[in-house]
Parts: structure tokens; sequence; C-alpha cells
């Protein structure tokens, strides 16, 4: 069954490597002509036996930037590893507003691992990446 995180009761796990996460992240920039908002994504490389993938655009296709991705996805990374975050979950994250309040975006965890070549995550051992997938509220309708 899948369970809702809210980041921040992320955070303290996240805390306790200061920043120094056992594991790296890959951000990956486009260098193509076609299609290029979503082949721009992170993921994870030494987190076990699947790695972690973002992309750093929404469903909607709003743009996160790598910086952005990489603070969320290591959030959840230490999650994941920890056994907090499982397939199916899901976690609301604020996204801040230039000269306004922050909004809450939802990041999905995929339910299942897909091969890790299907998501370009080429460097490291693991076969299986697990994506997670994310909406940007930025532009709903208030109702």
């Amino acid at each position: 069954m899948a369970t809702h995180h809210i980041v921040e009761d992320l955070y303290p796990p996240a805390q306790r490597y200061e920043g120094k996460f056992p594991w790296n992240q890959v951000g990956v920039f486009p260098t193509a002509e076609d299609d290029v908002l979503y082949s721009w994504f992170n993921y994870t490389v030494g987190l076990g036996w699947a790695e972690l993938w973002a992309s750093c655009v929404s469903i909607e296709g709003r743009s996160a930037g790598n910086e952005l991705t990489a603070i969320i996805l290591n959030v959840l990374a230490s999650g994941w590893r920890d056994g907090i975050i499982h397939y199916g979950d899901d976690s609301i994250v604020p996204v801040g507003m230039p000269d306004g309040t922050d909004v809450e975006s939802i990041w999905w965890v995929g339910r299942m691992r897909e091969p890790a070549a299907k998501r370009g995550c080429n460097v490291g051992r693991p076969d299986w990446c697990v994506p997670i997938l994310w909406t940007s509220p930025l532009g709903w309708r208030d109702d």
C-alpha cells in the first residue's frame, strides 16, 4: 500500500549525511535537438540494486532544473535507502515561487522497477532503476 510523505518528514534521515551522501548523482543534459525538454534528468549512482531516476520536467512540461531535482532526489534516495520510501509512495514537496508563497508538487515513486538502460542510467552496476515522476501545480486554477 502506498504511503504519502511530507518531504519535511524525510529531511532528518537525509541530514545525517551532512551533504556527503554515500551515493553519487548524475545530471543528464540533452544532447540532441529532438525532444530536448524531456531528455533532461537526474539519477543516483551507488544507491544499491536499483537506482532512482527523476525527470527534471514535470508531467505538465514544467522544468525544475538539475539543481532542484538533485536536492529532492537525494532526500527521496535517503528515504529509499533507509526503507522509509517504497514502490508507489509519493511525497509532497513545496516549490518556492519568486515573490510568492510556496506551492505543493507531488513526486511519485514508481510502482515497479524498470531496466536501467530504458532510462539512460548507464553509470554504475545496477540493471534496474525506479522512475520518479512529479506534477507541478504552477498554473493550476485554485479550484
